[in-house]
């Protein structure tokens, strides 16, 4: 898989910014990419995912049919590397269909609910912590906590960490092979109706992958 970095806009600041994601992206690529397919079992469905850095706002992993958005904001370069780790996280999930919509978890309109995010996220932090730790080491888990633990802890997205967190290793990768068993790749997604896709009860489903 080749992710593109582009500038959103040609202002120096963004410039930089984007010299700074391209080098340390250069940097890992290789045995990052490797880890999520070790750590997951998945595969990205997509050969090639355009990125573009913008000035501030907020970063996002977009869609086969949207490009990554990676905020250009002066973080440090350890900031920036764990930001695309976590942005292909959503998209490895997104690719296979593993998204929480295309689950059934949420219907279409609360995609963007904090009910959503959380749950999102949670499949996430199934394996975004042990990505870093297996391709960059103990110093860089210092990186993805610091970026994860934002101190809201009343947030989707710290709910769901701590959810995570919660499991040990062994846990969150028998979670994640349940979640990997539901994958859809690309190539049959076209034989999906996606209009009618059976909703579950999330709490079930929650207790499943916590083996309970």
């Amino acid at each position: 898989m080749y992710l593109i970095i582009k500038p959103n806009e040609n202002s120096i600041k963004v410039l930089l910014e984007t010299e700074q994601y391209k080098k340390i992206w250069k940097q890992y690529k290789d045995v990052i990419l490797k880890s999520f397919v070790d750590v997951t079992g998945l595969d990205f469905q997509q050969t090639r995912i355009t990125a573009r850095v913008i000035d501030g706002g907020r970063s996002h992993a977009g869609n086969p049919y949207c490009s990554m958005k990676l905020a250009g904001d002066y973080r440090s370069i350890e900031f920036k590397l764990i930001t695309i780790i976590h942005e292909l996280s959503h998209r490895l999930l997104g690719g296979n269909a593993l998204g929480v919509e295309s689950l059934g978890l949420v219907g279409k309109s609360k995609w963007d609910s904090d009910e959503a995010q959380e749950m999102d996220h949670r499949h996430i932090y199934l394996f975004e912590y042990d990505v870093v730790k297996s391709a960059l080491g103990k110093n860089w888990v210092k990186e993805c906590r610091k970026y994860e633990e934002r101190g809201d802890r009343d947030s989707p997205h710290d709910r769901a960490w701590r959810w995570a967190m919660g499991m040990a290793f062994s846990k969150r990768q028998a979670a994640l092979k349940i979640l990997a068993s539901k994958a859809i790749t690309r190539d049959k997604w076209e034989k999906v109706d996606w209009d009618k896709i059976k909703l579950i009860n999330a709490k079930t489903w929650y207790q499943r992958l916590e083996m309970k």
